[in-house]
């Protein structure tokens, strides 16, 4: 047979169910017949001799059939009926077991104060009751009824007013004329005397207010104290004296006399340059002028000197070099050596008694930078440490703070110990004090034997005997109880003055420079 399409193939007549049909299953080509085919149809759907009347647009083939009723099916859900209870009120919300719909139109009843827990008492309700029913529930306020007709009145002075009284009970200002019953004493209604802050006199016709009732407060704040301080001022000459001004305050500005310089004014702005050698001292804005030289009756500049170190000058003001020769210059020290401040035969001290400051007096030749202090540890003390000071004089005392000061340097071992301290100046000629404590009992090298007299020079002592004795208990010291480790500021009478054998120790100095 040959190929046709399907649309070229006879109509088949009615079919038996025995016919064959091509079908593919699970992917393979099979044969069915269209009775199978029919009989796989779903039981849910009816023929189509049973179809139904619902407006389809498909056709059943055998006919039309009648409507199906809803009740006629099976498996239908239950629909509820409306309910036509009385809404709930609020409450507790349950889960509910109704099987009514509510209607859309339904109404809960309003709820109470005590349904929404506002007052769960119910004591608002019979409050509220009782406050309307009361003939007065507010007792603090005047009814209406009782009200007098000031009530409606404003306070004030004007026409119509209720005159109240002001904080010290008095009436305010407003006019009297019409007053009755005030005391009697004379045409004024007002006796004389004094009544407060004013005095009435000549019958109440005179009133005087006294000195000083009226504060800064009774004229209402608008006025200072400063600002009343200038109303009793006699002139202005007392007014600018008790603002504080000076002269310049009634002066002009300006260049000429009599007038006071503003604040850019050029004469400030004056450049001076000196020359020297001619002496002259110019101005960029005024006058220059030639400097003088110093005279036996007036002052002013030296003359040319010519250099050098040797020559001063003169009264009769020429440089020359002070007679027996050799000039100024003091050839004692170097820098960079040690002194011996006190000069004597040296040996052992004293032990020295703890947190006690010795000091003895000395005079330098010339004047020196000092850059370390040392001392030598002859008898030594087990865990102890000195340290060293230097004071200034102040009427023949030891004052102030000290001029330079080393830390606590050991004494637990003999020999020399010594500290680097900031640099200090010491002027010859000048009287010094080297200082020294401990925190133990060790002796220093100082002075032995009659030697010590060198510091009774310096300071002397209490008894013509003593200071003439030649004794080793001539020479004599200060001192002052003060804990180790700090350095007091000495005042005068702050030091006392002792003798007998030397304690304490002599202080060496280093010259960092000769000055």
């Amino acid at each position: 047979m040959p190929d046709q399409k399907l649309s070229q193939l006879t109509a088949a007549a009615g079919l038996t169910g025995a016919e064959l049909v091509y079908v593919v299953q699970s992917g393979n080509q099979r044969r069915t017949t269209t009775g199978a085919i029919a009989a796989t149809a779903s039981t849910d759907y009816a023929p189509a001799a049973q179809g139904v009347s619902n407006g389809n647009s498909h056709n059943h083939d055998g006919g039309d059939g009648g409507p199906i009723a809803y009740s006629s099916l099976s498996g239908l859900p239950t629909i509820p009926a409306a309910a036509s209870a009385t809404p709930q009120p609020l409450g507790t919300a349950p889960a509910g077991n109704g099987t009514n719909y509510a209607r859309d139109n339904h109404v809960h009843a309003m709820p109470s104060a005590a349904d929404v827990s506002a007052d769960p008492s119910g004591t608002a309700a019979s409050a509220v009751s009782a406050h309307v029913a009361a003939a007065d529930p507010h007792p603090g306020y005047a009814l209406e009824s009782g009200l007098g007709t000031a009530a409606a009145l404003n306070h004030g002075t004007a026409a119509g007013n209720a005159v109240r009284l002001d904080g010290s009970g008095r009436l305010p200002a407003v006019d009297g004329s019409q007053l009755t019953n005030l005391p009697g004493g004379g045409g004024g209604g007002i006796s004389d005397g004094d009544k407060g802050d004013i005095t009435v006199s000549a019958s109440g016709a005179t009133w005087t207010i006294d000195n000083g009732a009226v504060s800064t407060a009774k004229l209402g704040g608008d006025i200072t104290a400063a600002g009343k301080a200038l109303l009793d001022d006699a002139d202005a000459a007392a007014q600018r004296t008790t603002l504080g001004l000076g002269g310049a305050a009634v002066l002009s500005v300006g260049t000429s006399a009599g007038t006071v310089a503003a604040g850019d004014d050029n004469r400030f702005a004056t450049d001076l340059t000196f020359d020297a050698t001619t002496r002259l001292l110019s101005s960029s804005t005024g006058a220059d002028v030639t400097l003088p030289l110093v005279t036996s009756t007036t002052a002013g500049l030296a003359p040319l000197s010519g250099g050098g170190t040797t020559n001063f000058l003169r009264a009769d003001l020429t440089w020359a070099a002070p007679p027996g020769g050799g000039g100024a210059s003091n050839q004692q020290y170097a820098a960079g050596y040690w002194l011996a401040p006190l000069q004597g035969a040296v040996g052992n001290g004293a032990a020295m008694v703890a947190s006690v400051i010795y000091l003895y007096p000395f005079v330098l030749a010339r004047s020196i930078t000092v850059g370390e202090l040392g001392a030598r540890i002859n008898t030594v003390a087990a865990g102890s440490s000195i340290q060293l000071a230097i004071y200034a004089t102040v009427n023949g005392e030891p004052n102030g703070a000290p001029l330079g000061s080393t830390v606590s340097l050991s004494s637990a071992t003999a020999g020399v110990v010594s500290d680097n301290v900031t640099d200090f100046n010491l002027t010859g000629n000048v009287t010094y004090w080297m200082a020294t404590n401990s925190d133990g009992a060790p002796a220093l090298q100082h002075l032995t034997g009659t030697s010590i007299n060198n510091a009774a020079a310096v300071l002397g002592a209490p008894t013509l005997a003593q200071v003439s004795s030649g004794s080793t208990g001539s020479g004599g010291w200060r001192q002052v109880s003060q804990t180790f480790g700090t350095w007091p500021t000495l005042t005068a009478g702050a030091t006392t003055v002792q003798t007998g054998s030397a304690r304490g120790g002599i202080v060496y100095l280093q010259v960092a420079a000769l000055l």
